[in-house]
């Protein structure tokens, strides 16, 4: 199952990146930081329609499990670090400006 936020040509503006990837640079105190946990990325939002479509999307290929993609509309994006439960960055998506993480 996949989670993506869909954009037409005739919506809002606002929260789109142009393209840009959200980027973290940030020094950790090792002993502050467990990678064997990975970090833990953090979406708010809510699930809205593809446009044109409904909310999931599901192909089935062969005999297994069908393959979903939700439709999202989201607010805020974030990067955790589970071992402390620290947000190390946070991007708010539903602002005009979204280059820069907000922490």
């Amino acid at each position: 199952m996949g989670i993506a936020q869909f954009f037409t040509s005739e919506g809002s503006r606002v929260g789109r990146r142009d393209g840009k990837a959200f980027e973290l640079v940030r020094k950790v105190d090792a002993a502050r930081l467990d990678l064997t946990r990975g970090l833990q990325l953090r979406l708010k939002g809510q699930l809205a329609a593809v446009p044109g479509r409904h909310i999931a999307l599901c192909r089935a290929e062969g005999p297994g499990r069908p393959a979903c993609l939700l439709g999202a509309l989201f607010d805020e994006v974030a990067v955790v670090n589970p071992a402390t439960g620290e947000t190390l960055a946070t991007w708010d998506v539903s602002a005009p400006d979204t280059r820069a993480p907000a922490r």
